[in-house]
This record gives structure tokens, sequence and C-alpha cells, in this order.
């Protein structure tokens, strides 16, 4: 009985270890605004980022 014990603790033990790299990974991910904008306000937003890199 001590073996599955263990074997629990074990498989446990990574599965949090890798939730944890998974939510690392995800916390840092650069991903794009999924905002939804009209045409005109995204073509504003473009033509100061034009002006701003001039």
């Amino acid at each position: 009985m001590q073996h599955v014990i263990s074997a629990s603790f074990l498989a446990s033990f990574f599965f949090f270890v890798f939730v944890g790299v998974v939510l690392t990974v995800i916390g840092n991910a650069d991903i794009p605004s999924f905002k939804v904008t009209s045409i005109s306000e995204t073509q504003n937003v473009n033509n100061e980022e034009g002006k701003q890199s001039n």
C-alpha cells in the first residue's frame, strides 16, 4: 500500500509543477488585444503610430 501513496504524491507533484510552468508561459505570452474596434478607430491608431515613428 505504501507504493500507491508514493506514486500518487509523485503524480500530484509533477502535475502541479507542469501546471505552474504552463501558467507561467501563458502569463508571459505577448498576445494581441482581442478588443473589437471600428475601422475608423483602427485607422486612427495606425496613423498615430506612423507619426510617432517618424
